[in-house]
Parts: structure tokens; C-alpha cells; sequence
């Protein structure tokens, strides 16, 4: 029962964690065009880091330039306020060229692609929105408000697969995106665009690659030159890359080094299983000597032998596969939760593992049938006859020594990898950021232009009047971004003293005086931005730490900088400390901070208020905000929030490996609960013989166990320098990690060992109390 229980266990196991790391790879790859689909990146050229965002022109002017190219589509994002049926909500909606549909395999369900207006004033809809907002059953003619301007249903999307980077619920088009932002695709300066092309048949990725380079160069402003580069990569590939800048929200990018984790762990869990199983196999054929002698002696030969043992071990095998298939899929909804995903056992996507399941049946009827049947069938019948167990033979103990030793190496390895994933999330979320993350939550503004944000926020400010005491609002502030946020300006900058060959790119941020109190900053030199110094709206600037050393400035001086791409001196009045604008995944950037309330762009409302109120506060807020603007719908984020997502993945993942670790502990110790058990069988007349001559139950116990033990200290002692390597490197992908301790490995083999003696001493125990007279009298 043991052997069937423990694997049907690992293969459930199994199963779940290769059906998700195979739906994550199959992302992208059900397109008939994939092979030749490609994304334009960009690669900041000093952090390396990827995004999946381009300057707006960029697919237009690739289409014009080379005409050979067989397609290329602009994709761009953004968050509007949506109108239907006098219901007002925020609602992703997205832009893209009239070549979409040629280019991906998204099919309409109702209207067809040669027919489909591509107008300024058509919108495409996906059925679960047609669904959930319109009674009709064709809503073709219906009409949707997009901000101010009314848009006519043409036509319905099917459900976008779920293994797909791609998650479109309303779909205009360029004529229409021309309606809110008429200079979109002239100004090279903005990217909001993600450009994907397709690639004739008769060139290469590198050829084009190229090309982009040439592009660069012919249509880039020259304060855009030299910060990053645009590239190529596979359809396929966006969703492995990690870390990066996108707008795919619904499909956010996984790191493949994450899924290879992941996959490992499958394989080891199902490799302790395995152990087990063979193990326990073995073991109790070879308790069956004496059954081998005597159908040997009535004529069976060693055919029949071995075809009986392979027999019942592929019965078994059969039986503990069908078990393992309930077993996941009775615990996939659960599995589903910690995973954020909705998968299922049998699909398109999973063929691949079935073959490798039926493999692997054959592999462990092969290794723990054959094994007993050709050692036990090759026996002679009087030396079988006579021979209590063949447990003696030297092989066949090595053999199950060298598993029980593998099995709990790779449960020390899951351990120790566990207990540092919680050791750096813990660490994340408990760094110092160098700002005080707590009780402030952001409005987000669906405007950039600074004017009609700058009424927004004085007319909230107005509207609060006493009430901002009573709900304990402590500050209001407006800036360009907020931290976590995902729109950076990037710049080159140098000192206005130095050449402009000296330049560094540096994150521009533009903030209103409250931010730096809102926040929480510390000012270490110099003075604050100030609303009565009419050269603060355009004339200075505030560095961070990073920026001013990067600039070989060691204190407050009377000096300025100049971006590279404008000669105007900008004055440094102030440096404030260092703050994490971004998770500790990446490093902190230098960053140049100037005034919003001059010409630069804006995009949120902070609010810093008491502890304890946020509740108060976001209510008053959503009803000062409803009364003022009630053209836009609320949307607020929580700063504390935005990080912790930030490390959603890095959770997830040390949630999933937490919970097989778990499993693979418990299938060593039930393996080695297993082993002792025979191995107590086998000397229960010894057992009664040492209680008879006055032998006590520790004595017992450590007698019965010390072999044991010793196999699984040996286990841990192996496992803790490949834990440490494996480690070490996993925490390489985060600028700012926890320290690798010799206590945390030592834990965790602590944690191994104490569980594994536990589970040899509790059937140790239950022997030595047993009565010496009954085990005398076994035979």
C-alpha cells in the first residue's frame, strides 16, 4: 500500500507542476505565423533591462521603408474611461494597426476580417465583454463612449486563449487613437507602442536586426541616440524574459530560469517517489526467497519467474499512474489558486507529458522488476529453500543504501531552497526603501497635461477644507510618476561644466514640492522646490544620491547640468537620499527630479494620511473625486500594494516550491517508514532476544536506527554545498538580497534530520515496547 500510495503521490505531483511549466512555455505558439513573428525590444544599453514598449512611428515607418517586410503591427495600451449604458469604469483598451488580424491567428465570432471597418469611430469587442454589457447577442451598431467620444461595435472577437501575451476586450484602431492623441505617430520622443513584425520567409532575424540599427540612426532625435537599442525577439520568447517593461497586464512575463526551478523540482519529487517505490519493491521480493525456491523446485523456470514479477510490478505501476491522475485532479482547483492559474488535466497543451508518463511507467517496471526477478530467478532452489531473506546480499543493500541517500539529498536541496526564498521575500518586504511606503495611496490620472491636472488637484485640495484634519490627510501631492510605477523618462545628463560626450543616462522625474514630505524623503543638502521662486518651474533640479555621485559631486555645490539633447543650465538646489523606485530586483538609478508645476508632464495624485484610516480617507476621496470629476471614474492604488505586487512572482514561486517541498518530506520519510519497517520485521527475534538480556528501549531504538540515520546525516551533509550553489545563483537575479548564511543550511538539515529520525525512531519505539515473548516465538 505504501509503494502505491507514494507514487501515484509523486506522479500527481508531477503532473500539476509540468502542466503549468508546459502552459507557460506554450505561450504564443498556437499563431499559424509564429515562426516568423517577432517583437521590437528595446535594451537600455546600462541596466540591460528589456521592454516591450517603442517610440509610437516605429511600425508605420518600418512598413515604408521596406516594403519587402511581410507585415508589421503597432500595439499600444492604455487605461480610458469607458461609457456603456449610462455605466461608467475604467477599461484597458487597446490600438492596433488594420494588419492585426492578418498577422495573428485572433478570429472575429461575429463580422468577418474583409469586412470589418477600420474606421476612426469603430471599436472591436471580445465576447466576454459583448456579454457582460449588452443583452443583444450581436451588438454590431451598439455604442461605446470612450472618454468624450462615442465609438459603433463592428464586430466580435473570440475568447483570446489563455496562453496567450495578447489580451485584447476592446480593440480601435489607428484613425481612431488619432482622435485623442493627433500627434501619436509623429514624435519619436513618446513610446507607448509595442511593434511586432513578421519576417519574410527568405531572411533572417539578424538581417533585420540590422535594419533596425539603420532605422535608429535615420529617425532617432539625437538625445535618443546611444541610451538603448532595438532588437529582435521571437513571439515566443516575450513571455520568458522576466523582469520587463510592458503593458501586457493579463499575461505578465515569467522568467524561463523560474520554470526550469520548477521543472526540476518536478522531476525530483518524482524521483523520490520513484526511490521509494523501487526500494520498498525490492525490498519485498526479496522477503519472498523461499516462495522463488519452491516454485522453482515444482518445475516453474526462470521465464515464468521473471514474467510473474514484472507482471505484478506493472500492475502496480498501472494502478499508481490512474491514482495519480485523480489525485491531480482533485487537487488542481487548489493548485490552480496558488498558481493564478486555470488549468486543466487534459488539454492540447499537456499531450506531450502523457508519452513521457507512459515512459516512465516502463523505466520503473523495468528497474524494480527486473532487478529482484533476474537476482532472485538466478538463484538455486536449496540455497533459496534454506535462506530465510536475500536481504544479506551486498548489491541489493548498496543499492537501497544509495537511494535512501539520493532521495534525501534532494528533499535537503527543496528545504534549504525554500527557507531562502522566505528568508529574500521577507527581506523585500521588510527593506528599507528610503521612504516611507505606508498610508499613501495614488490617484490615477487619465491626463498627462499639466494644466488640467494642476486644476484637479487645487480643486480636491479646496474641496477638503477642514475635513483634511479630521480625516488626518497630511499631505497632497502631484508628480509624473509614483514609485513602483511603470512610465520612466530616461536622459542623458552631464554636468554643465563637462562636454556633452561626458553625459550618463539618468531616470527624469517630475514632482511638485509636497512629494518630497509626502514621501517621506530625506533632503541631505540644499533646499526643497519652492512655488514662489519663479526659476524653480524650469531653471532647477533636485539629484538623488546616485545621480550626484555618479556626477563626482561629494556635496551641495553652486554648479548645474544640462541634458544632452538641451544646452539650458539646469541649477542643482538640493539632494535627497537614495529611494528604491523600482522592487530590489534592480539597482537604484540615477535620478534627476524636476519641477511639474513648470511645463513637464504629470500622472498622479498622492495622498499620505494617519494609519488607520484608509478606509475614511479612500471613501471621502471617492466622493470629493465623483463630485468633481465626474466625467472619470475612481482609481486609486496603493503604493505598499504596488510593491508587494512587485514581487507577486517571486511569492508565487516560493509558495509553489513550499508546498511540493512539503510533499517530497513527507514521500522520504514515508519511503524510509517503509524501509524500517521491514527492517524491524526482519529482526524481530533479535529485537526480543537484547529485551530478554536486559536491553533498554533507547538501546533498542538506537540499534534498530543508527543505520538509518546515518544515511540520511550523510544525505544532508552532501546536499548543503549544491543547496548553497544553487542558492547563490537563484538570488543573483535581485540587486539587493538577503545574506547567505551558514545558519539557514544548517537549518534546514536540521529540519531534515530531525524529521527523518522522528520517523525511524516512532516504528523503532513501537518495536522495542512490543512483548519479547511474542517475537520469540516468530518464525
Amino acid at each position: 500500500m505504501l509503494n502505491i500510495l507514494g507514487l501515484s503521490v509523486g506522479i500527481a505531483c508531477f503532473i500539476l507542476i509540468s502542466k503549468y511549466v508546459f502552459h507557460e512555455f506554450s505561450f504564443d505558439r498556437f499563431h499559424k505565423n509564429v515562426q516568423d513573428i517577432y517583437l521590437v525590444y528595446e535594451q537600455n544599453l546600462e541596466t540591460k533591462r528589456y521592454s516591450h514598449i517603442t517610440p509610437n512611428p516605429l511600425a508605420s515607418v518600418l512598413k515604408a521603408d521596406y516594403p519587402e517586410l511581410k507585415n508589421a503591427v503597432s500595439i499600444i495600451g492604455t487605461e480610458q474611461p469607458v461609457k456603456v449604458n449610462q455605466e461608467l469604469f475604467l477599461q484597458e483598451v487597446h490600438m492596433a494597426d488594420t494588419g492585426f488580424f492578418e498577422m495573428f491567428s485572433f478570429d472575429l465570432m461575429i463580422g468577418s476580417t474583409e469586412t470589418l471597418d477600420y474606421g476612426s469611430h469603430s471599436i472591436v469587442v471580445s465576447r466576454r465583454f459583448a456579454e457582460k454589457h449588452f443583452e443583444a447577442t450581436d451588438p454590431r451598431g451598439e455604442i461605446i463612449q470612450l472618454k468624450d467620444q462615442a465609438f459603433v461595435v463592428t464586430g466580435v472577437m473570440g475568447d483570446f486563449p489563455s496562453n496567450s501575451s495578447i489580451q485584447i476586450d476592446l480593440l480601435i484602431f489607428p484613425s481612431g487613437m488619432l482622435r485623442f492623441f493627433p500627434d501619436l505617430f509623429s514624435q519619436w520622443w513618446s513610446s507607448a507602442s509595442m511593434t511586432l513584425v513578421q519576417l519574410p520567409k527568405s531572411t533572417s532575424a539578424e538581417f533585420w536586426e540590422k535594419q533596425l540599427s539603420f532605422i535608429e540612426d535615420k529617425y532617432f532625435p539625437e538625445y535618443m541616440k546611444g541610451r538603448s537599442s532595438l532588437g529582435l525577439m521571437p513571439l515566443v520568447d516575450i513571455h520568458l524574459i522576466g523582469e520587463t517593461d510592458t503593458f501586457l497586464e493579463s499575461a505578465k512575463p515569467i522568467s524561463s530560469a523560474t520554470l526550469y526551478v520548477l521543472a526540476a523540482i518536478a522531476v525530483a519529487i518524482l524521483l523520490i517517489a520513484c526511490f521509494n517505490f523501487i526500494n520498498l519493491s525490492i525490498s519485498r521480493y526479496t522477503e519472498r526467497v523461499k516462495e522463488v525456491g519452491v516454485r522453482k523446485v515444482i518445475g516453474a523456470n526462470r521465464k515464468q519467474l521473471i514474467q510473474q514479477f514484472l507482471g505484478e510490478t506493472s500492475l502496480i505501476t498501472v494502478l499508481a499512474l490512474l491514482l495519480g491522475f485523480i489525485f491531480a485532479t482533485t487537487i488542481l482547483p487548489y493548485f490552480n489558486q496558488l498558481a493564478d492559474r486555470s488549468l486543466t488535466i487534459i488539454s492540447a497543451d499537456h499531450l506531450l507529458s502523457i508519452p513521457l508518463l507512459i515512459l516512465l511507467g516502463v523505466v520503473i517496471v523495468l528497474v524494480a522488476g527486473c532487478y529482484p526477478a533476474l537476482y532472485l530467478s538466478g538463484f538455486k532452489p536449496i540455497i533459496i529453500i534454506k535462506a530465510k531473506s536475500a536481504n544479506t546480499n551486498s548489491a541489493g543493500l548498496s543499492l537501497r543504501k544509495l537511494l535512501v541517500v539520493f532521495q534525501f539529498i534532494i528533499t535537503t536541496i527543496l528545504v534549504c531552497s525554500v527557507l531562502l526564498i522566505k528568508k529574500q521575500t521577507q527581506f523585500m518586504s521588510a527593506a528599507d526603501l528610503g521612504f516611507n511606503r505606508s498610508n499613501i495611496i495614488a490617484l490615477e490620472l487619465t491626463s498627462w497635461q499639466v494644466e488640467d491636472n494642476l486644476k484637479k488637484l487645487e480643486r480636491i485640495k479646496g474641496s477638503l477644507g477642514s475635513s483634511k484634519e479630521a480625516l488626518g490627510i497630511k499631505a497632497i501631492t502631484l508628480s509624473e510618476n509614483v514609485p513602483q510605477g511603470f512610465y520612466q523618462n530616461s536622459f542623458k545628463v552631464h554636468l554643465g561644466s563637462e562636454p556633452p560626450e561626458s553625459s550618463l543616462q539618468m531616470v527624469v522625474t517630475s514632482i511638485d514640492e509636497h512629494f518630497i514630505n509626502a514621501y517621506g524623503l530625506s533632503l541631505l543638502a540644499g533646499r526643497n522646490f519652492s512655488l514662489d521662486l519663479a526659476s524653480d518651474k524650469a531653471e532647477s533640479v533636485i539629484l538623488n544620491q546616485t545621480a550626484a555621485r555618479r556626477l563626482g559631486l561629494n556635496e551641495l555645490q553652486d554648479t548645474s547640468i544640462k541634458f544632452q539633447h538641451d544646452a539650458t543650465p539646469l541649477n542643482i538646489i538640493g539632494i535627497v537620499e537614495d529611494i528604491n523606485f523600482q522592487s530590489l530586483h534592480h539597482p537604484i538609478k540615477p535620478q534627476v527630479y524636476r519641477y511639474t508645476k513648470g511645463k513637464f508632464n504629470t500622472g498622479f495624485i498622492s495622498v499620505r494620511f494617519e494609519g488607520g484610516n484608509s478606509t475614511g480617507v479612500i471613501q471621502y476621496l471617492r466622493k470629493t473625486w465623483t463630485d468633481i470629476v465626474p466625467e472619470l471614474p475612481f482609481n486609486y492604488i496603493s503604493i505598499s500594494d504596488e510593491y508587494r505586487e512587485g514581487y507577486k512572482q517571486d511569492i508565487k514561486t516560493a509558495q509553489i516550491i513550499g508546498a511540493f517541498c512539503i510533499v517530497a518530506i513527507l514521500l522520504a520519510c514515508l519511503g524510509l517508514l517503509g524501509l524500517i519497517a521491514l527492517s524491524i520485521a526482519q529482526r524481530t527475534k533479535e529485537i526480543g532476544i537484547r529485551k530478554v538480556l536486559g536491553a533498554t528501549i533507547i538501546q533498542i531504538v538506537a540499534t534498530t536506527t543508527r543505520d538509518f540515520a546515518k544515511l540520511v546525516t550523510t544525505a544532508t551533509l552532501v546536499a548543503m554545498p549544491v543547496s548553497w550553489y544553487i542558492t547563490s545563483k537563484w538570488l543573483e537575479n535581485f540587486a539587493y538580497r538577503t545574506e547567505l548564511t551558514w545558519w539557514t543550511f544548517g537549518l534546514a538539515a536540521l529540519m531534515v534530520v530531525a524529521v527523518a529520525l522522528f520517523t525511524i525512531s516512532f516504528r523503532a519505539v513501537v518495536a522495542a515496547l512490543a512483548n519479547p515473548v511474542e517475537a520469540l516465538k516468530t518464525e
